[in-house]
Formats: C-alpha cells, sequence, structure tokens
C-alpha cells in the first residue's frame, strides 16, 4: 500500500523509510564483525575502504550537488590507509564501480554514505567499550564531519527537489550504494579468508 502522505515528506525522511531494511541489513553485517575483534575491524575497515572513496568520486563529479565538494576521495582513502597501516594491514586499491551517472543517484549514494557517519561513530565507541585495553582509536570512524554537518547535509538534500531531481532515482541511488557496501563487506571477508588459507 502506497502511504500518500509519505510520498509528499521531506526527502530526507522518506529516503530513511524507503532504505530501512538497507540500512538495518548493514547494520547486521557490520556489527558481526564488530563480533570478531581485530580480524573484523579490519574487514569492517578494508569494505570501507573499498566501497566509501569510489562513491566519494562520483559524488563529488557532480557539480550541480551543493554537497559535492564534501566527498573527498582522497581524504577519506588517506583515513582508513592509515587506519588499516596501524593495525598491520594494507589499504585495497577503490574498484571501479558503475552507475551512479546522474545527480540524483549521486545524490542518493551521498544520503548513505553520508548517514554512514552517525554508524560508524556508534561502531567506534561499540569497539572501545568491548576492546578497552587495544588501544586503537579509529580516525576514520570516529571523523565527527567527514562529510560535512549532518544537519547541513540534510537541508541541502531535503532542498533539491527544487531542481526537480526524481525521487525513484535519487531512492535508486541510496540502495545501489548500500549494495556496494555489502559487496565490499563480502569482498573483505573473503580476501581474509583467502589469506589464512
Amino acid at each position: 500500500m502506497i502511504d500518500v502522505e509519505l510520498d509528499h515528506a521531506p526527502l530526507r525522511e522518506w529516503l530513511r523509510s524507503r532504505t530501512q531494511k538497507a540500512h538495518d541489513r548493514a547494520d547486521v553485517a557490520f556489527g558481526a564483525l564488530l563480533q570478531e575483534g581485530a580480524p573484523g575491524l579490519q574487514k569492517l575497515l578494508t569494505a570501507h575502504a573499498l566501497a566509501a572513496p569510489a562513491l566519494c568520486s562520483q559524488i563529488r563529479m557532480q557539480l550541480s550537488l551543493p554537497f559535492a565538494g564534501d566527498f573527498n576521495p582522497t581524504e577519506v582513502s588517506a583515513l582508513l590507509a592509515l587506519d588499516l597501516e596501524r593495525i598491520g594491514a594494507t589499504a585495497p586499491t577503490p574498484g571501479l564501480i558503475e552507475g551512479f551517472t546522474t545527480a540524483a543517484e549521486c545524490a542518493g549514494a551521498a544520503y548513505t554514505l553520508a548517514g554512514s557517519r552517525l554508524g560508524s561513530k556508534m561502531i567506534a565507541r561499540q569497539w572501545r567499550a568491548k576492546f578497552p585495553d587495544s588501544g586503537f582509536s579509529s580516525v576514520y570512524l570516529d571523523h565527527e564531519n567527514l562529510f560535512g554537518d549532518w544537519r547541513t547535509f540534510c537541508s541541502g538534500l531535503n532542498g533539491l527537489e527544487e531542481i526537480s531531481l526524481n525521487r525513484n532515482l535519487i531512492l535508486n541511488g541510496a540502495l545501489a550504494a548500500f549494495a556496494l557496501f555489502e559487496t565490499a563487506c563480502d569482498a573483505a571477508i573473503a580476501a581474509q579468508l583467502k589469506r589464512h588459507v
């Protein structure tokens, strides 16, 4: 059944409702990695290193998006490389990604990526609580405004309707970004298993 009232809600609220299942799957997948300790943390950071810079590169090219400049693939890669180096791992080369060719799709991807900051900070807190003796503090997970201020981002996102971006294309971009993180998570797990065979 179509929720007509939701269809007229601000874009951010509409996206949050439409992406909830994908968000829940990501929480479960990355939360499970946290339970593994250091090997899980390496997989989590590797997955982000595979997906986040590639998404940033696509978003940053869409100059019509008011927040495009906040998605800096070089900075994201550097933070992840530093974290991985500190736990004795090497950052992978981000893969080339298909899709995300329109401003609308990139706006959706930006929503997923900017929203991941909230989850990342929660994971960082959980890590410190679960492994207080590890001495590890993630510069990537803990970064406060890696993709700009969240409220400013949401304001810019809601304002996109003024340039007539298609909501379904924005949703497609958001869901594709979640799927990319899932694929990256699977790839990170597979790579670690291969190293230990």
